[in-house]
């Protein structure tokens, strides 16, 4: 699935690079198609267009949480979907061991046609007796839609995933699955149902290549594949350098074991809701032919996917906690590598659609 999708963002979406120096923005005025505007097209362009699960339209819903790396009890976690925002901001978190199952909130929405493949209910006696529950216990109430209309697009079974919806809100059980179902079908409401779920929120998620009905990790997605959003402009790129390389375990990151002043890069990105798109990041010293790659889609210097430490190899990550209010997302990968007083890299930064920014950018002494 990893190279599937790099296939799909590569093959199918068009890939325009731009360069400029010490800035995000792309070149203006080099698309003779668009005079004066941005060589780099953000349009919203989709293999297979889907509408957003609470909105039920191409507005974009407001997220808590996007797909990639978040801390979760002071651990990496690699989120493998996109979080709603609490849909009642009156809510306060649930308090362990309350029954929260009953929270309702706004309804969701089926993002295109497809057959329902899998239903899982939850059962409140799991509140009270926690190791009762089965696998499934953190999701909570769920439904896995398959989708064979956008099979063809991706090159593989295409399903989405509709996780802690509320207590007694779901349209379909078990029984229901095969069942035929249309774009904008109302699916359940946004609830917290699930072991540990403290806010009421939906978590939406998309699987390439697995088997209907099935969920396996390697085949998370993220979802804005499907999603239709607003971007105008890359990730905004601040370079700067570290000496301290105690954040690397030298036993992953061997070179750090050379000397205390190991050098290290600190590339910080910021972004804004909904384009949390980062698909990969290329780094590479001027004048050198030794890149450094952190690839969202193929699993690149990002861990294993599950909760583990903030590093793999010599890249370790400093992300910090989703800002819900004005919607942005800052995240800064540490690169630790030879390069000595190296000042000038070259940066790339590609969505998962394909558009490519290089940048010629200083990291300072």
């Amino acid at each position: 699935m990893r190279f599937l999708i790099a296939s799909l963002a590569l093959s199918l979406l068009a890939s325009i690079t731009a360069c400029n120096s010490g800035d995000s923005r792309a070149d203006p005025g080099s698309d003779p198609e668009n005079p004066g505007g941005s060589a780099v097209d953000f349009g919203n362009t989709l293999v297979a267009p889907g509408t957003w699960p609470i909105s039920a339209s191409s507005t974009p819903d407001c997220i808590q949480d996007g797909f990639g790396h978040r801390e979760l009890g002071g651990k990496d976690d690699f989120h493998p979907g996109v979080d709603t925002c609490d849909d009642n901001p009156t809510d306060v978190d649930a308090i362990a061991g309350n029954d929260n199952d009953d929270e309702s909130g706004f309804p969701i929405h089926a993002i295109a046609d497809g057959v329902i493949s899998k239903v899982r209910t939850w059962d409140p006696r799991w509140d009270v007796d926690p190791s009762a529950c089965p696998s499934f216990c953190r999701q909570g109430n769920y439904l896995l839609v398959e989708h064979p209309v956008l099979s063809d697009a991706f090159g593989g079974t295409v399903q989405t995933l509709y996780m802690h919806l509320s207590q007694g809100s779901m349209g379909f059980s078990e029984a229901d699955v095969g069942s035929a179902i249309t774009r904008g079908t109302v699916l359940g409401h946004v609830g917290r149902s699930g072991q540990g779920i403290n806010t009421t929120h939906l978590h939406f998620g998309l699987l390439v290549g697995s088997h209907a009905g099935q969920q396996n990790r390697e085949n998370f997605a993220n979802p804005l594949h499907l999603l239709p959003y607003p971007k105008s402009s890359a990730a905004a790129v601040v370079l700067s350098r570290e000496t301290d390389a105690s954040v690397f375990d030298t036993g992953e990151c061997p070179a750090s074991e050379s000397a205390n002043d190991f050098p290290v890069l600190r590339v910080a990105l910021s972004m804004e809701s909904p384009a949390l798109d980062l698909g990969r990041l290329e780094v590479t010293p001027s004048g050198s032919d030794e890149t450094i790659v952190v690839d969202l889609v193929e699993r690149i210097g990002v861990g294993s996917g599950n909760v583990d430490d903030f590093q793999q190899g010599c890249v370790a990550v400093e992300v910090e906690p989703f800002n819900e209010s004005i919607q942005t997302y800052n995240i800064a990968f540490l690169l630790g590598g030879n390069w000595d007083r190296q000042t000038a890299f070259d940066v790339t930064v590609i969505d998962i659609r394909g558009n490519a920014v290089r940048q010629a950018l200083s990291s300072g002494n």
